[in-house]
């Protein structure tokens, strides 16, 4: 993933105070992390805790099998609850979120929850 920091005082400071109310904590606290098995794919239902900020206008979904850089990203908008579809069964995905300003600011990832694929009785 990208390094998105900034060289500007400014724009420094207010993605500062925007990073430190958003998501690492708050918005994946209460990540829920469900599964719905049809066939050969899976569906991953992700639900977590609003950001207290009121600059936050929407989140990102990012979710991956081996790692950041060849994630798959979905903007969900201001959603607080996100079922991503079409997962292979049996593979293990990790997902992560990410809450961002309408002037495009964007948080850091939060912490990573891996999916584990359901085990076979």
């Amino acid at each position: 993933m990208k390094n998105r920091s900034s060289s500007s005082g400014a724009k420094s400071d207010r993605r500062t105070r925007l990073l430190r109310l958003l998501v690492p904590a708050a918005i994946l606290a209460c990540l829920l992390v469900l599964y719905l098995q049809k066939g050969s794919t899976v569906s991953v239902k992700l639900a977590w805790d609003p950001s207290p900020n009121p600059a936050v206008t929407g989140y990102k979904i990012y979710y991956s099998k081996s790692n950041w850089e060849q994630a798959t990203v979905i903007d969900v908008g201001n959603r607080t609850e996100y079922t991503v579809t079409g997962l292979e069964a049996g593979v293990t995905y990790r997902f992560a979120a990410t809450a961002y300003s309408k002037t495009g600011e964007e948080s850091s990832l939060s912490k990573e929850v891996i999916y584990p694929p359901p085990k076979s009785p």
